[in-house]
């Protein structure tokens, strides 16, 4: 009994405080690797609003001005997601949508994340709803 009751365990403490410095080192690098992935979800949100805008405000789902968009965020994020547009069309080949119609955009990309020369590929998807805001005769 004496033997247990004298024991100080130094060593065990030095343990212990490493231990427990590893940990919040793996929790820090695992975090900020995941916080590329929420930046890169919230800058994919922010380009789904802006072109669901010009989409709605153009009353189709293709053509220069929505193109154009698309292109100028693709530039200003350096993101290029696939686009894929749902609506009932006024006209399927112009895919125009008439004043009051509902066109769905649906956002997809991956985001790499990486820590500690491990790489990850996590998939982003969006969708977001606008109404027309073109009367098509």
């Amino acid at each position: 009994m004496k033997i247990l009751h004298d024991k100080k365990g130094g060593v065990d403490q030095y343990l212990g405080a490493l231990f427990a410095m590893l940990a919040l080192i793996a929790l820090f690098v695992a975090l900020s690797a995941g916080m590329k992935a929420v930046n890169e979800y919230n800058t994919l949100n922010d380009f789904g609003s802006e072109l669901a805008v010009t989409a709605g405000n153009a009353g189709c789902c293709s053509g220069d001005r929505v193109e154009a968009r698309y292109n100028e965020l693709v530039k200003a994020t350096g993101l290029k997601p696939d686009v894929e547009y749902s609506a009932e069309y006024v006209d399927s080949s112009k895919r125009t949508v008439q004043y009051g119609g509902t066109i769905t955009i649906k956002l997809s990309c991956d985001a790499k994340i990486s820590a500690l020369g491990i790489s990850a590929s996590v998939p982003l998807h969006i969708t977001k709803t606008v109404e027309s805001q073109q009367y098509w005769k």
